[in-house]
């Protein structure tokens, strides 16, 4: 008879372990905050600020830009001009060289918008297409 308690005991013990540990696992989910539409300014000079400010005013007119935390990247050199990179995710998905002209800089920023939202798109197809169990979800 002793052995049945104390199996039970034991039983009850771990049954309430396991439930406390699914539990704090659960209210770990809940209290989680994810942010996404975020647009990260990393320009350094005048003119990687115009073309950020360019570039964020025609990303805003896009309708699924919600859904990405993008950072537009200037790393500045003396010797030819300003490189921008905008990345997502760890990948560059544009990538230029912004020269003395005012007018084309603006027009390689009004571009670069529609052109990462739809290299952000074609990704996002080609995520839920994907069903290899191999590869993570950033992993394409």
């Amino acid at each position: 008879m002793k052995k049945i308690w104390l199996f039970a005991v034991i039983f009850c013990l771990v049954s309430l372990t396991v439930a406390a540990g699914s539990k704090s696992q659960n209210e770990k989910k809940d209290t989680e905050v994810s942010l996404s539409g975020l647009l990260i300014n990393q320009t350094l000079t005048p003119q990687g600020r115009r073309f950020y400010k360019t570039f964020s005013k025609e990303w805003r007119l896009l309708t699924p830009r919600d859904e990405f935390n993008i950072i537009l990247k200037e790393l500045p050199d003396p010797a030819r001009s300003s490189q921008i990179k905008i990345i997502w995710n760890r990948q560059t998905l544009y990538n230029t060289f912004l020269g003395p002209a005012r007018n084309k800089m603006l027009q390689k920023a009004k571009s670069a918008a529609s052109i990462v939202n739809d290299r952000l798109q074609y990704i996002k197809i080609m995520q839920s297409l994907q069903t290899n169990p191999d590869l993570a979800e950033d992993e394409l």
